[in-house]
């Protein structure tokens, strides 16, 4: 009771010394309210349209679809690399005369009497069957290539989802120097308030004139922090702007998302749920997997290299003249030809000895490479639940504080006014109220970058869907 009276004592006399000065000093503004630090523009820019615009024109995405298209090719030189070969072709051919020797019978010499034919022609037709490369080793081969293209089509879905979390992490960058700008915008109405405040105390006697001094300081901070912040907001924007490959159809002036409605809510994450999450969804998981079947299928084909290789093959032949015609003459005759073949080199056995042991160190790698993602999943999953639990945390504490802050701000712009505070407690309880404004909205943006990080971890980040 003591101290309420001095107090109103002191304010009375204050308001005497003011009276007397013939003016009423201005008084500090009111204390901040959430819309003024930050509220979403309708029609502003969305986390998920930056996320579409991101992935349209991210490089990484652009370089998987061009190893798919080459996969694809893959897939169709594998395709005719399982045909028989056939071989058509047609020939013609000049031969020079030659002396015939004559012919010695019965002790009697003969001219020869076979005709030199000069002008051949011919046209030849064949097919070859490798029976055992095609079963063992061809068609083995195709379905390898064509899970080699499957692979390349989940790295699209990949790098969609890298970009997305890229340009969720650049959004939200910008909406929170968007906030500190906000936050350093209002410090300076307020800092510039209570200086002017401070000024028409000091010229009523209420406070002394270094109290001036001390405040304009306080303004002077405030307009270099604004400044900075608004640096801040310029570079965050380009970065946004590049981000999106420049898309102009984007208001990348104006935030559309409101931090404060809709944010995250539900129980806390699990760290071995969100593990489990995402080994079931990860597209990085399947392709790694993939990988793994596909190493160990080429270890099996090269395995075969081992066998004996059989081929059956067939050909026929229209010439004139046919070579195997007796005695030739000048006339077209066909022929036909058909054969097997058994081939094997103990060079090959050698060669495919040393060809597994790469196959099985390839293997091992895929493995080792599937375990190694599994593990840094289980790490991406413990960070995005701590920091998940750490943002809800900070929102409680924050909001509390906020209340507090402005109760402390009140009391010290009242106790200036009446004469019994000071000039460096007040601009210390305005630096702490906005201090903890920003903190509020800090805890809100991180809980929003938890969530998507959650979403990224588990493979859910949805391309583009993520709101």
């Amino acid at each position: 009771m003591l101290c309420l009276a001095s107090l109103l004592l002191a304010r009375s006399a204050a308001a005497q010394t003011v009276d007397a000065a013939g003016a009423e000093p201005p008084r500090p503004e009111t204390a901040p309210r959430a819309e003024q630090i930050y509220s979403p523009t309708p029609g502003g820019t969305r986390v998920a349209e930056v996320v579409r615009a991101a992935q349209a024109v991210a490089p990484d995405v652009a370089a998987a679809s061009t190893s798919l298209r080459e996969a694809e090719a893959r897939v169709g030189a594998a395709r005719a690399g399982m045909l028989p070969r056939i071989d058509v072709s047609a020939s013609y051919t000049r031969l020079s005369e030659v002396d015939t020797p004559p012919l010695s019978f019965g002790g009697q010499v003969f001219d020869s009497p076979f005709t030199q034919i000069l002008d051949q022609y011919s046209a030849r037709a064949s097919v070859q069957v490798p029976v055992t490369d095609l079963i063992l080793r061809a068609a083995p081969s195709y379905r390898l290539v064509a899970a080699a293209a499957d692979v390349a089509a989940l790295q699209i879905d990949a790098q969609r989802e890298a970009a997305a979390w890229q340009a969720t992490e650049a959004y939200y960058g910008w909406v929170r120097s968007i906030v500190t700008r906000n936050v350093a915008a209002e410090s300076v109405r307020l800092v510039e308030a209570t200086a002017a405040s401070v000024r028409a105390l000091a010229d009523a006697g209420v406070v002394p004139r270094v109290d001036v001094a001390t405040a304009q300081a306080g303004v002077d901070g405030a307009r270099t922090a604004l400044a900075s912040a608004e640096a801040g907001v310029a570079y965050a924007t380009d970065a946004l702007r590049a981000l999106t490959g420049g898309t102009t159809d984007l208001v990348v002036d104006a935030p559309g998302e409101d931090l404060l409605v809709g944010s995250p809510t539900g129980p806390v994450p699990d760290t071995d749920a969100t593990v489990a999450a995402a080994m079931a969804n990860r597209v990085e998981v399947r392709a790694l997997r993939e990988l793994v079947e596909i190493r160990e299928r080429e270890r099996a084909v090269r395995r075969t290299s081992e066998l004996p290789s059989l081929s059956v093959s067939a050909g026929a032949l229209y010439a004139n003249p046919n070579p195997r015609v007796n005695p030739q003459h000048q006339e077209f005759d066909g022929s036909w030809d058909i054969g097997a073949t058994v081939s094997w080199s103990p060079n090959d056995w050698r060669s495919t000895r040393a060809a597994l042991d790469v196959a099985d160190a390839a293997v091992d790698r895929a493995r080792d490479d599937l375990a190694a993602f599994e593990m840094g999943v289980r790490l991406q999953a413990a960070e995005a639940v701590a920091n998940w639990r750490m943002a809800r945390a900070s929102i409680d504490g924050a909001s509390a504080q906020v209340e507090s802050a402005a109760t402390d701000f009140e009391a010290r712009r009242a106790a200036i006014a009446a004469g019994v505070g000071t000039t460096t407690e007040l601009l210390a309880a305005q630096r702490a109220l906005v201090a903890a404004w920003l903190d509020v909205f800090d805890g809100y943006i991180a809980l929003r970058r938890a969530d998507a990080q959650l979403a990224r971890v588990e493979g859910r980040l949805a391309l583009g869907e993520e709101e």
